[in-house]
């Protein structure tokens, strides 16, 4: 067996050591069970590449009801009119994150670990006249473990920038109930004002099953531009009974912020077939075509800045 291929067996048994059997979540706050130990800690280990995009646009002037899922965020549901496709963002991991002494030792649970993996995100440009964020001024502590150490960061978000939207490549969507509930949450992104940034290299595991295994290496992450937040997308559900979902509610805690990137191709570059999975989009599929890492995504969690 490959490094490349224990590589990703090992980020699978990870992210599967850290959830209990049988903890699907349900698909309304009626009939999600308890939530899954610590799956805040298993999303922290999810980073995202960002490829430069291109595609037909045929969801160009679409309008998008969204709703700010973090409690920071607390406020009225709004719609967001999209424009053209950005970026295409693939799960990865770092690739020195899995111990392979515990992969002998880890439950089974492939369901919620392979619906992690499985989900990307296409990026559109939008119209920016979208209402300010509540909190504008903020702290974000890395929950990523190798980025632990990262000292916390206060930044301001200023304008709405893009809209992530959930989308499956080259293959059809898994059918779990943990999947269709997080099919209709996508993320809003700001643009931020900070100087901040990572500034270190790392190697990237490529999660998604079509690329699965594959290593992006040396990637420089660079300047912090973005912050993006979990929003329910859709109007299927509403924020309010997202928080009471014992899943939801974790999700709804755990942000993204965007950083430049210095790549060229990676394990994704190329044509790639995508269905979008949330139920307003109705199953459309569509091409996509991507070009070079341009950006990285790393969870955090935000808490208020102080005045």
């Amino acid at each position: 067996m490959s490094v490349a291929n224990i590589l990703i067996r090992v980020f699978l048994v990870s992210v599967i050591a850290l959830l209990s059997p049988g903890a699907a979540v349900g698909q309304s706050p009626s009939a999600s069970p308890e939530p899954a130990p610590d799956l805040e800690r298993a999303l922290s280990l999810v980073d995202f590449s960002c490829y430069l995009a291109k595609s037909d646009d045929e969801f160009r002037g679409k309008e998008i009801p969204v709703e700010h899922l973090n409690p920071l965020e607390e406020s009225d549901p709004f719609t967001v009119q999209i424009d053209s496709v950005e970026q295409f963002c693939s799960p990865v991991a770092k690739a020195n994150e899995g111990d392979p002494g515990t992969f002998d030792e880890a439950r089974s649970n492939e369901v919620i670990a392979d619906t992690l993996a499985h989900i990307d995100y296409v990026r559109y440009s939008v119209n920016p006249d979208a209402p300010a964020l509540p909190v504008t001024r903020f702290v974000i502590d890395h929950l990523n473990p190798l980025l632990a150490a990262t000292p916390p960061a206060q930044i301001t978000a200023f304008r709405l920038s893009a809209l992530l939207l959930p989308v499956v490549k080259d293959e059809d969507p898994p059918t779990s109930d943990l999947f269709q509930q997080l099919s209709i949450v996508g993320y809003a992104c700001y643009a931020v004002d900070t100087d901040l940034g990572i500034t270190n290299y790392f190697d990237l595991l490529n999660l998604n099953r079509a690329v699965a295994g594959q290593v992006d290496k040396q990637v420089f992450v660079g300047r912090l531009v973005q912050a993006c937040l979990p929003v329910i997308i859709g109007g299927k559900m509403s924020a309010k009974d997202a928080h009471q979902d014992p899943n939801l509610s974790v999700v709804s805690n755990v942000d993204r912020t965007s950083y430049l990137t210095d790549y060229g191709t990676g394990a994704v570059t190329g044509q790639h077939h995508i269905t979008y999975v949330d139920p307003m989009f109705g199953g459309v599929s569509s091409e996509i075509r991507t070009d070079r890492i341009t950006e990285f995504q790393t969870p955090v969690k935000k808490r208020p800045a102080e005045c």
